[in-house]
């Protein structure tokens, strides 16, 4: 199914980039050509010494919870040769991972309530707030205590994996799957980063995963990714030097975007629009 699927869209040439089928193991789709995977989705089984055992169980699970709780049961059996072969795959066949890790981290969090108090939620107000806190949301309704501990634990093993793919030559890039529950657009990239950096990346690799790279993805080195005469050049001028610590990317002291500057006065304004219109709108859909 794979194999077809992909040679037609290689012949109209539509690179195949997303998530992956139950039925479609890690090794087919990069084989296969597949340009990125989202989410981490489907390594955890392809590094296990259970992969046949438990890919069907995953594709037959009667909902989300117990596909979370079989893919977590890949873990105890994750085997570092396997999944060295795996990423020599990946490395070959340009392969790139885009882990997502802020969402991932969110699952298993849900039920932590300093979590949930982030400061940040001041600026979303209406419907979006009420995504970002998982107002509706399955999980924090579902799960039950030890339901959350299970995917905190596979977290600490999501970001295991993702050091084990830089060292070994994977690409990568810095994505963060905003509108999920705390995924806060434009903030969830420093947050990304800042994963990244735990996960094992260097400073200076977690910023290429969110610039360059990006670009050498795009085929469109000729037009972004780097700081060069006739290249688009949206910029962020910072006060601290991230490569000495990455969490500096948030001590941002001008932006330039699309030709036009803002200064830190410019952005603070901003924020502060955007936390009144937050409360407005908060406030009227609490009627």
């Amino acid at each position: 199914m794979m194999a077809k699927y992909t040679s037609r869209e290689s012949r109209q040439n539509v690179p195949v980039e997303g998530h992956l089928p139950s039925l479609i193991t890690a090794w087919e789709a990069s084989n296969a050509g597949q340009k990125s995977v989202e989410h981490l989705s489907g390594i955890a089984v392809a590094c296990s010494t259970r992969e046949e055992e438990l890919r069907p169980k995953i594709a037959a699970a009667a909902d989300l919870k117990e596909r979370y709780r079989l893919i977590a049961e890949a873990w105890p059996t994750y085997s570092d040769a396997k999944c060295e072969r795996l990423f020599r795959e990946f490395k070959k066949n340009s392969t790139w991972q885009v882990p997502t890790l802020t969402v991932l981290r969110s699952t298993g969090m849900l039920n932590d309530e300093q979590f949930r108090r982030d400061d940040r939620l001041r600026f979303f107000g209406g419907d979006y707030r009420d995504a970002l806190v998982a107002k509706d949301d399955f999980r924090s309704k579902t799960f039950a205590a030890e339901d959350f501990a299970m995917q905190h634990q596979v977290f600490a093993h999501d970001q295991r994996l993702v050091g084990a793919m830089f060292r070994a030559g994977v690409p990568m890039l810095a994505g963060t799957d905003a509108h999920n529950p705390y995924c806060f657009p434009g903030f969830s990239l420093h947050d990304e980063l800042a994963l990244l950096v735990e996960s094992g990346l260097t400073p200076l690799a977690a910023l290429q995963a969110a610039t360059r790279n990006a670009a050498i993805f795009m085929e469109a080195t000729d037009k972004y990714g780097s700081v060069t005469p006739g290249k688009v050049a949206d910029l962020v001028l910072l006060d601290a030097d991230p490569l000495k610590d990455i969490h500096n990317t948030t001590k941002i002291s001008e932006v330039f975007l699309a030709g036009k500057e803002f200064n830190r006065a410019a952005l603070d304004q901003m924020l502060k629009d955007a936390e009144t219109a937050a409360a407005a709108n908060t406030s009227s859909s609490s009627k």
